[in-house]
This record gives C-alpha cells, structure tokens and sequence, in this order.
C-alpha cells in the first residue's frame, strides 16, 4: 500500500451477494475494529431496515441501530455496540484515523461515472480517477471501508473496500484517490474516547 498504513488486518472481505446489504457489512467490519467478533450484517441491515421496503440503509441507520438495539451475532445473540463517531471529511483527518489502526466507514456517492468504473475497475489499475461530475443528492450510495492510504497512488489515495467478494477490484478494494473525497459522506469511525479522535 505504498507503505502509508493499512488496516486491513482481520477485516476479510464480505459478499453482499444480490441483497442492499453494504451498510450492514460496513457496520459488522466498525463492530470487529471496535472488539465485537461476529457481528451478523445480513441481520444488522435487517435490524437497521426495521420493515421498510428493501431499497438500501443509510450507513448512519446502520450504525444507529446498533448503537440503541444491539449489535445482532451469528450466534444469534446480541453484544453492546462499540462507540461510533464521525469523522471530518478532510484528507489529513480520514489519515489519521487510520494511521492510529481504525477503518473508516463511508457511503460512496453512485455518479454514473462512478458505477461505470465498479463494472469494470480493472480497467484503471483500480484507481477511481473522475467522478464525472459532482455528487448530487439523487444519487443512489454505496457504502465502503476506507482500510488504508498512501500517497504513491493515483497522486494520493484512500484503499477502499467493497462489499463483493475478495474476486472483485483489487481482492476486493478499490482506490479512491484524495481528490475524490467528495464523493463520500457519512464518514465514520470506532470511538476510542471522546470526539472522533
């Protein structure tokens, strides 16, 4: 990763298979950073749905469900939620967090560029170098895990995980270069204290 930092670590690299499931599998890997092993996120997006049509859960729902409900186990029990907080979106910020060891949860805005390039990211050494235009409300998210960074890639570059299997991009990651950073909100991290740092 061009020796800046890497969390990686035990995250592995889940498949969402044909549900909306990325915020829930976001969510179980922040559970696992925070200490919670075997977090369900088939059942923490169904938990975060709470009966609404299946048409995707922000990652802030996500988060906020198992923050008051519990985080739901494949054991079929519940563990207290880790604390979460937010993170600013700035480059230096989002590096430091995970320079100190802690993934960065996200939602990835799905610009027709950007999913353009999740089709096919092989075909730019999996470096997501034009959004196309800027992020607007309409469209639709994609929630990933910022894992790592360096600032040989692409001019400077976030590692981000996708929820699709260790088959798709680059075992399962994408690049998204710092220029890019518009395209992600709802960033988040675990807690280790209080504020975000």
């Amino acid at each position: 990763m061009g020796g800046c930092s890497d969390v990686r670590g035990e995250l592995g690299v889940p498949d969402q298979g044909e549900t909306n499931a990325c915020s829930g599998h976001v969510c179980a890997a922040l559970c696992a950073a925070g200490g919670v092993s075997g977090a369900d996120a088939d059942a923490i997006y169904l938990q975060a749905l709470d009966g609404r049509p299946d048409d995707g859960v922000p990652l802030a729902d996500a988060l906020d469900s198992v923050a008051t409900r519990g985080v739901p186990l494949t054991s079929g029990t519940t563990a207290q939620a880790p604390r979460f907080a937010r993170v600013p979106d700035a480059p230096p910020l989002i590096k430091r967090v995970l320079d100190s060891g802690r993934p960065v949860g996200a939602v990835l805005a799905l610009t027709p560029r950007v999913q353009g390039f999740l089709a096919t990211p092989e075909h730019d050494h999996y470096v997501l170098r034009d959004a196309g235009r800027q992020p607007n409300r309409s469209d639709a998210g994609h929630a990933v895990l910022l894992t790592g960074h360096s600032d040989a890639v692409g001019g400077g570059a976030f590692a981000a995980r996708s929820s699709w299997g260790a088959q798709w991009g680059w075992d399962g990651h994408f690049w998204l270069p710092y220029s890019q950073l518009p395209l992600l909100e709802q960033l988040h991290t675990v807690s280790r204290g209080t504020g975000w740092t």
